[in-house]
């Protein structure tokens, strides 16, 4: 049985904290650790807490992982879960899969299953 949570989320807080800069990349070329919290309404409600390893080559895109921890419920079953991505941002686009690392409810495991992770695309409004 295939189940879809559909939400939408608000950035409450984005702390970007450079670790390296590359020089010889060109100006703005950076590695940064990231931590975001977001709060999701919607099939899935609750706070998310973010942290992304991002490589910036020039200030304008990036190629990053993360892992985000989202406490509250899915379709009403209340627990946390844990996504992990790898995406890439340009032109005001952020891409790439959200698959479930773990979840502690009562939801079905999806490990070895097709249709755990999903691509999604957010782009500012």
């Amino acid at each position: 049985m295939s189940r879809h949570a559909s939400s939408t989320f608000v950035v409450r807080r984005w702390d970007d904290e450079p670790y390296e800069r590359i020089a010889e990349a060109g100006a703005g070329a950076r590695l940064s650790r990231v931590s975001i919290t977001n709060v999701f309404e919607g099939d899935i409600e609750g706070e998310g807490r973010l942290e992304y390893v991002m490589a910036v080559p020039d200030g304008e895109s990036a190629s990053f992982a993360g892992i985000q921890r989202i406490a509250g419920s899915v379709g009403g079953l209340r627990g946390s879960l844990v996504l992990q991505t790898v995406g890439t941002f340009g032109g005001g686009v952020i891409q790439g899969p959200w698959c479930r690392g773990w979840a502690r409810a009562s939801w079905p495991p999806c490990a070895a299953r097709a249709g755990c992770c999903r691509t999604a695309t957010a782009a500012p409004r």
